[in-house]
């Protein structure tokens, strides 16, 4: 069809018809070969009309990530390298031809082939992406931007760091590169550990833009890791002074000399300047910063700093402020938690931070679930489970509807073996948090060999919520795990009178009636099931339904 059939369709069509091309090549990619969707492709890309070749539908903008992907699988399949060999062969030039105009033209469109970032990236030709980016270098020597592109081309999309770096500092050596992009060969340098080639690009814009914090920030990292250590003291307190005298002590300022102390391991001026920074940016922000994310980012940064320097009890403050300063963007606070947790669990000064923490609770009055949680954790690191369950009790009891923290602690009981506190805990959970089905479940699960308390467990699933769908279906479900289809039928007929709009109650009852061998009751629930018309996001029952029928047949 798409050999024959499909060109004389679209022959009398004025219109180039890349939606139907791209339609049939998915089609030939998943059910045929990928090595006939890659042919069809570049056959239609090789014919593509001249008229639109300069306008925004470019065949490369409309075929590139196609012809990515299917040489990809292609060559992943290899189901016929003699002929993806011929058809690479057609394709290199049309490649080769897009990376020249994109470096010459700076406008890179659709990277997917010819990037290393990217997953279809055409790996084996790799090299030849990089000769010819080098003649393009030797062609326009003289354009100071097509080659920085280039440049970045072959750092970015080659991972050639060395030749990109060299490729740079060649343009710099004879004055070719502005400012910015001399910053960028800098931070090229520091990222490949060039430090000493970069002190001196460093010193020059220093001298020419004295009070750009970025590049003093470069160069004092720069000295560190050379170690050179007069000089970094001299250029950091010179720092200090100039914008100190010439108003520039501004939060963004003081951001980025604070993290350059950090990580040339001064870390109590660091931590000086976060405080100052934390400090401006709460008193020039709305709610003081609260829910905007910088002023967590803020406190992360210090509590590292922190933890850095073995100030267990600051790291923890300053942690437990970047959960705080979220506010109540509850799923952006994960990460400022799990800091919290990796500082505590981690710290080397264990004893003496708990015993100070206990000391500030017993005094204040005040707690924290979070903190509490993270030391439950440092104990089950240790392997003393005991300690770690009495954690989390305590946390529990500070934020008692935690689904997480109520795991761990049964995780806990669980590795010594405390079956009564388990559902000790359990008892009282479920009583505080009566909508949690999944506490009664798992209360029925762990007294099993007490039929009674097992009973009386599983009945509580209904009697928490007798009205509504959610609990019928799960004691139905329970009932099935128990092979007590009788009991799992009344339940199941349950969810679906009160669902009568969703599927889900009759499919349960089909299935049971079919486990307990009531052909007949089964065969009417699925006659229903097939006779009402069920909103359209139900779009599975036509073969669940089918299915089910064709289990009734077979018996």
């Amino acid at each position: 069809f798409t050999r024959e059939t499909f060109p004389r369709l679209t022959q009398a069509n004025l219109d180039y018809p890349t939606s139907l091309v791209n339609h049939f090549a998915s089609i030939l990619n998943s059910r045929i070969n990928p090595l006939e969707a890659l042919e069809f492709v570049l056959t239609y890309y090789e014919e593509y009309p001249i008229k639109l070749s300069y306008t925004s539908r470019s065949p490369w903008s409309q075929h590139a990530y196609q012809l990515a992907q299917y040489r990809y699988n292609a060559a992943n399949k290899n189901t016929d390298p003699e002929r993806l060999k011929e058809i690479e062969g057609r394709l290199l030039p049309i490649v080769l031809k897009q990376i020249r105009e994109a470096l010459v033209n700076q406008s890179y469109e659709n990277q997917s082939i010819y990037d290393d970032d990217h997953s279809y990236f055409w790996n084996a030709k790799a090299e030849e992406f990089f000769k010819l980016t080098q003649l393009v270098i030797e062609e326009y020597h003289d354009s100071p931007r097509t080659l920085f592109y280039a440049a970045n081309y072959l750092y970015e999309g080659l991972s050639k760091y060395q030749a990109a770096i060299e490729v740079l500092e060649e343009s710099h050596e004879r004055g070719l590169l502005d400012n910015a992009n001399q910053q960028q060969l800098v931070t090229w340098m520091h990222e490949q550990k060039m430090y000493e080639r970069s002190i001196p690009i460093l010193t020059k814009l220093i001298a020419g833009s004295p009070r750009y914090m970025v590049i003093r920030a470069q160069l004092l990292r720069a000295y560190f890791e050379t170690e050179q250590v007069e000089k970094l003291n001299a250029l950091l307190t010179e720092t200090h002074g100039i914008f100190h005298e010439d108003g520039l002590w501004i939060e963004s300022n003081i951001v980025e000399l604070a993290r350059v102390c950090v990580a040339t391991e001064k870390l109590e001026t660091g931590t000086g300047y976060f405080e100052e920074a934390i400090n401006l940016h709460q008193n020039s922000q709305s709610n003081r910063g609260i829910g905007g994310g910088t002023l967590s980012r803020y406190y992360r940064e210090l509590a590292n700093a922190y933890g850095e320097m073995g100030e267990t009890s600051k790291a923890v403050d300053a942690a437990s402020a970047a959960v705080v300063s979220w506010g109540a963007k509850y799923e952006k606070r994960r990460e400022a938690v799990d800091q919290l947790n990796s500082i505590i669990v981690g710290t080397k000064d264990f004893d003496n931070f708990l015993k100070q923490w206990n000391q500030q609770t017993e005094k204040s009055g005040q707690d924290s679930p979070l903190i509490r949680k993270a030391i439950a954790n440092r104990f089950m690191r240790m392997n003393k489970f005991q300690q770690a369950a009495e954690h989390y009790k305590l946390a529990l009891e500070l934020s008692p509807f935690d689904p997480e923290t109520h795991q761990l602690l049964m995780n806990a009981y669980d590795h010594f073996n405390a079956h009564d506190e388990a559902i000790a805990q359990l008892i009282k959970q479920s009583n505080l948090d009566r909508n949690n089905l999944q506490l009664f479940i798992e209360l029925a699960n762990r007294t099993s060999n007490t039929p009674s308390l097992a009973e009386r467990a599983a009945t509580s699933i209904v009697e928490s919520a007798p009205n509504e769908a959610e609990s019928h279906t799960a004691l139905a479900d329970y009932r099935e795990k128990q092979n007590k289809w009788d009991a799992a039928i009344a339940h199941w007929q349950r969810a679906a009178d009160l669902r009568k709009l969703e599927p889900d109650g009759l499919l349960g009852l089909a299935n049971a009636q079919i486990q307990a061998e009531k052909w007949k009751d089964a065969e009417a629930t699925v006659r229903k099931l097939q006779r009402t018309e069920w909103p359209a996001r139900f779009n599975n029952i036509d073969n669940q339904t089918r299915e089910l029928d064709r289990k009734i047949q077979r018996n």
